[in-house]
Order: C-alpha cells, then structure tokens, then sequence
C-alpha cells in the first residue's frame, strides 16, 4: 500500500470537514398531552467521511491510482411529524451533498448502500457527476391510521422484516449493506402497509411497495421493481413462530423463522426459499430457473456481562458462489445493483461483541468469515455520546484474505481479498 503526502494530506482535509461541528434545531409547533397530540418541526444533521486504501484501488486493479481515496458526505435532513391518538403523518427531506477524491468511488458500496426500487419520483439532483452529487430526496413520506389493533400506513416508508444482526434473509423489501455505517435511518419504500395485532404475541402484516427495476422516475412502477409481502408471527410461552410468503420482484418466496428464550441466550431463526422464474432478475450463481434458491440464517443473542452482548451467526446464501472465479460475475450482476443480494459467497459465520465502556461510550466489534475462501472481514468501532443529541462515531474495517494476481486480474482468489481498508467517521445531532 502506498501513501503518498499530497494524498494523505488531502484524506486528512476530507476528515477534518466530516468532523466539523454540526448544528441541529427542532421545536414543538403545538402539543395537548391531555389529548395525545402534537406537531414537531426539526432538522438532523449528519456528516460522514469515509477513507480507503489498499492495492485493489491501484492499476491494474482500478482504473486510476486510487490510493488511498476519500469520500465527504453531508446530510441535512428537515423533518415534520404530526402525532394524534389516530393518525401519524410524517415527512422527512434529505438534501445531502456527496464529495469524492477519485472518480471510481462512485460505484463503491463501501459505508452506503443503494436505495430500493422505488416508484414516486421524489428526488431532484442538482448536479451529479463522478466526483460530487448534490441532490434533495424524500426519503419518509407517509400517513398511518391506528384503530384498535390496526396499524394503515401509506407512502414512502422503513420496512424491516428480518431479526439478524449482520444477514437478514427475510429483508426482502429492502436491506441495508454488508458495511452500512448508518443503520439509523433506513430509506424507505413506496408501499401500503397493513398490520394486525390482536394481542402483543401475534402479529399479521400485509405489504405492497410499489417500484420500477429501472429507476426511471417516470411513474412507470412494473411487477419487476415490486414487492408484496405478507408476514405472519405468533407466540408462545417462550417460542415464537413466523411465516412469511410474497411475490419480490418476480420471484416467488416462502420463509420460516423461529425464536427461542433459553433464558441463558435468546436463538432464532430464519429461513427463506426464492422460486426463480423466466422474469426473475438473473443470479449467475444459479444455473436453472424455477429452482429453489435457499437462504438460511441461525443466530443467538448472549449477554455474558451486564455490560456485554454477543451476537454470533451462521448464514448461508443459495445466491452465492462456491468458488472465487464467479464473484465477479455476481459482483456485477442485477442484484447486487438493486441491493438485495450484498455477499458473493455461499457460507459465512460472524459475531459482533457489543462492550457499555461507559454509558456514553458503546464499543462493538464485528467479525465476518467467508468460510468457503476463506478470508474474513474485522471491524471495530466506537461511539461516544457528546450530549443528549449529539454522538461521535468512529472505526474501520480490515479486509483478510487472498488478493488476486496482477496477471489475473479479473480472477478473485477470496472474497474480501477484493475489499480496500475502510475507515470511517460519523458526527451528528438530532433533536
């Protein structure tokens, strides 16, 4: 790895803008609490700076010399929520501005995933090339009704349907990234969302996020960027069941997921099936179509201190490959695009160690192997609480595993043999 001055100096610049101190404001328009209701006008503000190095980023790897890079993000986001015993409407704006020291940083996953297909177009760019985007998006836009134990919701909004800590193979709808760095707020979907809740061990929800695959923003939703999801979860003493069936963009899915209370660790599990079909989106690791395509996931949530959580698991991807020579083909693929597929392999292991340092100061560290390479993926973050609104967050990730040759280049060895180091920095403030 190579580190020239010029570019360390111009990695540290970007650093010292991420961490320049940000400001956010809120206040209460109208509030009854006899009557539940209120009306809330406010702002976060976040700032990201992200910094990679490694000779993946290098000729004949990269088209440009591109280590070390670094990326600068800055994201206002306005927001408005009015609450009453019946109705919710909420409404949040990101105007986010996005600067890169290198070109090819603009097709890296690395810390930010890609929105979900989507259908309203919500998003007006300013300026957006290789190297700086500047753009305004809606990203939360929606009403919810609540009568009894009926939740409706339409508009743009989060839907999360997995319990994994790193792999959710019920997200089907939307999913973050392998390294997403801001877990916080998740981009949300143009869906009709119903949900039953006759007693607080039952739940029944119905979803339909309305999408087109090609992101054309001309109000041209289609079957190949929708999703209709339905979820069903019922527990007992201390058992919990779920079924989930949908129609995800085309392919066919059916899942099972459990959970146990063994009073000494909580373990789950999930398990989903995807019946490709002549639409679906094609999967180079899956040679015929109208196949079964599992994805499994068993996990455990240890508390082996009071100020201690251990979250290990266990993830296999039918999507996957077997071997190193079809990760570029999947790496390159329509799935990955979209943001449903984020692992090139088939079998993995992981764990992330949660540590309360302090009550301001929350330690995790996050391992993820590769089983099959094998190379591994070692993280480490910290985040500090500077106020009651305020926090600091700070790590980075190790990539270990085989590198590819320079006279192969388009042959991986491992799969995070392929990864740069990645650092990053998140400051904000919310109200």
């Amino acid at each position: 790895m190579r580190l020239e001055p010029g570019k360390l100096f111009a990695v540290g610049l970007a650093g010292a803008v991420a961490l320049w101190p940000s400001s956010a404001s809120a206040f209460v328009l109208a509030e009854d609490e006899l009557e539940e209701t209120s009306t809330e006008l406010g702002a976060v503000v976040r700032t990201f700076g992200f910094v990679m190095a490694g000779p993946t980023l290098d000729p004949p790897f990269n088209l440009e010399d591109a280590s070390p890079a670094s990326t600068t993000v800055v994201d206002i986001r306005p927001y408005f929520s009015y609450r009453t015993p019946d109705l919710k409407l909420t409404l949040h704006q990101s105007l986010i501005s996005i600067t890169r020291s290198h070109a090819s940083l603009a097709l890296s996953p690395l810390g930010r995933g890609t929105s979900p297909p989507r259908f309203l177009p919500l998003r007006w760019t300013a300026r957006d090339d290789p190297t700086a985007t500047l753009a305004t998006e809606t990203e939360w836009a929606y009403a919810a009704w609540l009568a009894g134990s009926v939740t409706i919701s339409v508009g743009r909004q989060p839907v999360s349907l997995g319990r994994g800590r790193i792999w959710r193979p019920w997200d089907v709808v939307s999913s973050f990234s392998l390294t997403e760095v801001d877990t916080e707020y998740k981009p949300g979907v143009d869906a009709a969302r119903f949900d039953f809740s006759p007693s607080s061990s039952t739940t029944l929800s119905v979803i339909a996020a309305a999408g087109e695959r090609q992101r054309d923003d001309d109000f041209q939703a289609d079957l190949a960027g929708s999703a209709f999801v339905g979820r069903f979860v019922h527990g007992f003493g201390r058992t919990e069941l779920g079924v989930l069936v949908g129609l995800v963009r085309q392919d066919a899915v059916l899942g099972w997921s459990a959970q146990w209370d063994l009073d000494v660790f909580d373990l789950y599990a999930e398990v989903s099936a995807t019946w490709l079909r002549e639409e679906s989106a094609v999967s180079p690791a899956v040679s015929e179509r109208k196949t079964a395509v599992p994805r499994a996931l068993l996990g455990a949530t240890i508390a082996p201190g009071e100020h201690w959580k251990l979250v290990p698991e266990v993830y296999y991807d039918g999507f996957g490959a077997r071997h190193p020579k079809d990760y570029l083909a999947i790496a390159l693929s329509e799935r990955v695009a979209l943001g449903e597929q984020v692992v090139l392999g088939n079998l993995y292991s992981g764990a992330a160690l949660e540590f309360e340092a302090h009550p301001l100061v929350h330690l995790t560290a996050l391992g993820i192997t590769n089983l099959l390479d094998p190379s591994a993926l070692a993280s480490l973050s910290c985040r500090y609480d500077l106020g009651k609104n305020t926090r600091l967050i700070a790590g980075g990730y190790v990539p270990l595993g085989p590198r590819p040759d320079e006279n192969t280049v388009f042959v991986p060895k491992s799969e995070f043999g392929l990864f740069p180091y990645f650092g990053f920095v998140e400051l904000g403030v919310v109200m």
